[in-house]
């Protein structure tokens, strides 16, 4: 399975100010249009309940794996677009290719993003870095880890700068 870990941050590489705090907040049209698009090509997304939070809705087109020690909370949801987990990332993967699934974006946050780069599970890293900095917040890894990449592809999808850095985890 090909997994994809795809974040927007800014140039000194926070995910947010705080914690709540949305990208969608901060970040351009031009990576809204980014994320949704590269997203739906993967066709199922994972992220943690704070991320999952900061939406609060289903994404059209896509399953939605929202890692959570609390599943009550998503009951409102149908299971076919939300589905809430709790496994190790390993057997999260194993379980999605059994059921056909070849991609997936892990689309934040900070600790899904190091739970699964820790794993070992992650075979690119998709960053949009916006042209703003926060000086502090929330990095994009909740813990240390070492992680060797190479770049692969930049491209620019603004005039104000900002640039979409696409790397492959080297082994």
């Amino acid at each position: 399975m090909h997994v994809i870990l795809l974040a927007a941050i800014s140039v000194d590489g926070f995910i947010a100010q705080h914690p709540g705090q949305i990208s969608r907040e901060w970040n351009s049209k031009e990576d809204k249009k980014y994320f949704r698009d590269r997203c739906l090509a993967a066709g199922t997304m994972i992220m943690g309940s704070t991320t999952f939070n900061t939406f609060r809705k289903p994404f059209p087109n896509r399953l939605l794996l929202v890692y959570t020690s609390k599943p009550e909370t998503l009951a409102e949801f149908d299971s076919s677009q939300i589905r809430a987990v709790n496994k190790a990332p390993a057997e999260l993967l194993k379980e999605l290719e059994a059921e056909g699934k070849k991609e997936v974006a892990v689309a934040g946050g900070a600790s899904i993003y190091h739970q699964f780069l820790a794993a070992g599970l992650v075979g690119e890293v998709i960053l949009t870095v916006e042209p703003v900095l926060f000086g502090s917040g929330i990095k994009l890894l909740s813990e240390d880890l070492h992680v060797d990449l190479q770049l692969t592809k930049s491209t620019q999808l603004n005039e104000q700068g900002t640039i979409v850095l696409e790397y492959v985890v080297k082994r």
